[in-house]
């Protein structure tokens, strides 16, 4: 008998050896397959669920944020640094008009 992995996937086990989802069952933990009975550890290797890489969490942060591609994920970053590039040009300028005028009229 072999001890159920925690992330066993069972639609992968049943299409791997072709079996109906009846044709196999867990019993006390383990993996009880009648027609499979010479079943190894090994034999479920590919059979487990994988968690997603970093790569397809970014792709799925970036559909749900509304964002399909890398490309407008730039332009979007892009605008925002340029965006506040400009407010902050903007706020530089009025300081230094606020301190030639405060430098005049001291004189």
């Amino acid at each position: 008998m072999i001890k159920i992995p925690k992330n066993f996937d069972g639609a992968k086990f049943a299409k791997k050896f072709d079996l109906d989802i009846d044709d196999f069952f867990a019993e006390y933990g383990y993996l009880r397959c009648p027609s499979l009975p010479d079943l190894t550890a090994d034999d479920l290797l590919d059979c487990l669920v994988t968690p997603p890489s970093p790569a397809e969490l970014q792709k799925s942060a970036d559909i749900a944020a509304g964002v399909t591609d890398a490309a407008k994920l730039d332009a979007l970053w892009e605008l925002a640094i340029n965006g506040n590039e400009k407010k902050l040009n903007a706020l530089r300028a009025k300081i230094a008009k606020v301190a030639l005028q405060r430098k005049s009229n001291s004189t």
